[in-house]
């Protein structure tokens, strides 16, 4: 048996005191996968009080200090929003679904261009995806991690036109508004109408390249449709921050329904 002295010491500033405290419990867990049999014979508490005077210790501000400084990249404006959005605000489409999937295939199809001359044809995100509201007034980075708090990433996929057909009538289907961005659709009641691709009739002979992220082309959301693409560009770029840059770039944020999904 092994008697252990233990003196404990605790600091009066939160970030401290969680130190503290982790490195207790590792000890305990150390011990506990040893068969030596311990016991504290003592245990003394010291209470010490932090203040500007105290001297700062090096090793713990370098610890400290990446946090400190992705929690002040937080707080930067980005932007100024001039009207409220939400993905609540229709059946078929949205406001802010509206807004991501245009800065996205904006801010994407910029960075796809410097390996390739094509330009791609649309953007499908997921409704699911969109976790908060953008409201009127300022926007910070912190509102943008609200809205968006996954860390996917934009991938653009080569598919089919049968494909193309399938997720439209997944569209039609789930009823939902996804976000969109290229792609026009007309519905009569449960029957598909129209589709336009850039503005261009769809043709179910051709392929076309979409945007959207690595979570969907996976499958998520049930987007199957999207798991075995002609061909599939890894951007390694996160979608988030492609909207934090495409924000930054327009400084002005307004978006609202046009009509690119329609059931009459």
């Amino acid at each position: 048996m092994i008697k252990i002295q233990f003196k404990l010491i605790i600091y009066q500033k939160f970030f401290y005191s969680k130190i503290v405290l982790l490195s207790c419990i590792s000890f305990f867990i150390l011990i506990s996968c040893n068969n030596t049999i311990f016991e504290i014979s003592e245990i003394n508490a010291e209470n010490i009080k932090i203040s500007s005077s105290n001297e700062e210790n090096e090793d713990l501000e370098n610890l400290i200090e990446p946090y400190r400084t992705k929690i002040n990249n937080l707080k930067e404006v980005i932007g100024y929003a001039k009207n409220s959005m939400t993905v609540r605000d229709g059946v078929l489409e949205s406001s802010l679904g509206n807004f991501l999937a245009d800065i996205l295939l904006k801010e994407v199809n910029l960075f796809f261009n410097e390996f390739s001359e094509n330009q791609i044809d649309f953007c499908i995100l997921n409704m699911g995806g969109v976790r908060a509201n953008i409201n009127e007034g300022i926007v910070t980075q912190h509102d943008l991690f609200k809205v968006m708090p996954f860390e996917n990433k934009a991938v653009v996929i080569k598919i089919t036109g049968k494909d193309v057909l399938n997720l439209v009538n997944f569209i039609n289907e789930e009823n939902k508004a996804h976000p969109i961005s290229g792609l026009k659709i007309v519905y009569t009641k449960n029957e598909l109408n129209d589709v336009l691709i850039k503005n261009k009739v769809f043709d179910i002979t051709k392929n076309y390249l979409v945007l959207t992220s690595d979570f969907l082309q996976n499958g998520g959301d049930n987007m199957y449709f999207l798991e075995s693409p002609i061909e599939k560009f890894e951007l390694n770029l996160n979608i988030r921050d492609a909207f934090i840059n495409g924000i930054k770039r327009v400084d002005t944020l307004y978006s609202k329904k046009d009509k690119r999904i329609i059931r009459i």
